[in-house]
């Protein structure tokens, strides 16, 4: 349980740190795709950068291993469009890293 609530705790804080690093006004925040591959935790998502672009964020967790964190992967004019790039390339990450 207590790893549960830090984990809540730490997504919290990455997707506030990403929201800020993006977004110097206050915007809505964009969608979250969470998915288990090979054993990993993906939790894609997305944060207003300059203008109307949506950069593609990634958080990489294996029970075990330290969580990686990939901020602006790319960027896109579609928040579905950065969350889904996030999602694939955090599985082709996951597949050359294993």
């Amino acid at each position: 349980m207590v790893f549960e609530v830090d984990r809540a705790r730490f997504l919290e804080r990455l997707l506030a740190e990403t929201d800020a690093a993006y977004c110097p006004a206050p915007r809505l925040t964009g969608p979250i795709v969470r998915v288990q591959y090979k054993g990993y935790h993906l939790t894609a998502s997305t944060g207003r950068a300059d203008g109307d672009l949506y950069a593609a964020n990634l958080l990489v967790e294996r029970p075990g291993n330290p969580a990686r964190v990939f901020h602006a992967l790319d960027y896109f004019y579609d928040a579905c469009e950065a969350v889904r790039y996030a999602r694939e390339w955090g599985q082709l990450w996951v597949d050359s890293n294993e």
